[in-house]
């Protein structure tokens, strides 16, 4: 798990030094970090922390997203669809939480 977090941070360094170099060239960079996304991956790790009862791990996770409910795939491409357009041409350097609001807590 130590790895997967590191990974995360480096993902928003990475981000914000990016911008400083490509900036000037009309480059954006932003990231996206989607977190309890209802994906084979999530499955797994709920399987994973407990084997004789996935579903109890996943009310368990569902405890701490404000929204109560896990994130779609979809939702996450909709974020990464505008960002990728016109519509964000002055968002530059951002860290998006897809999240529920979990980072709010």
């Amino acid at each position: 798990m130590a790895g997967y977090i590191a990974s995360k941070h480096a993902v928003a360094g990475l981000t914000k030094s990016a911008v400083l170099e490509a900036a000037e060239n009309g480059i954006r960079v932003n990231a996206v970090a989607p977190a309890a996304i209802d994906t084979q991956m999530l499955t797994t790790i709920q399987q994973n922390t407990s084997p004789d009862d996935p579903g109890a791990a996943a009310e368990a996770l569902k405890q701490g997203i404000p929204a109560g409910r896990f994130g779609m795939p979809k939702e996450v491409a909709q974020v990464v669809i505008f960002l990728a357009s016109d519509k964000a041409s002055f968002v530059n350097g951002s860290l998006y939480n897809v999240d529920g609001g979990m980072q709010a807590d």
